[in-house]
């Protein structure tokens, strides 16, 4: 890429890709993955580690207040669910 581009590299982006390559390795390695035997299961697991997630840290913009709190609030300004969308339609043309 730098040669298709006529671009040399500097020293210190040698040592950032070093870098991003060591955090990448230790992600797959010594981050355990999780397995399911349902989406159900996933999905409990997924809600719990939000809720705990969201109970533990602070609001962005509001930081004197804590996530969980915030959403609880905001909850009836969201818009219900309208059941599952059919993104697309398929019909048998000819050309």
């Amino acid at each position: 890429m730098c040669s298709h581009y006529l671009v040399r590299l500097h020293a210190g982006l040698g040592l950032i890709q070093v870098e991003n390559q060591v955090g990448l390795a230790r992600e797959r390695f010594f981050t355990p993955r999780l397995r399911f035997k349902t989406y159900e299961k996933l999905n409990a697991c997924l809600h719990d580690k939000c809720v705990a997630y969201a109970k533990a840290h602070r609001h962005v913009e509001q930081p004197e207040r804590i996530s969980g709190t915030c959403s609880r609030r905001g909850r009836g300004k969201l818009i219900e669910d309208c059941g599952s969308f059919d993104g697309f339609h398929t019909k048998p043309a000819s050309v």
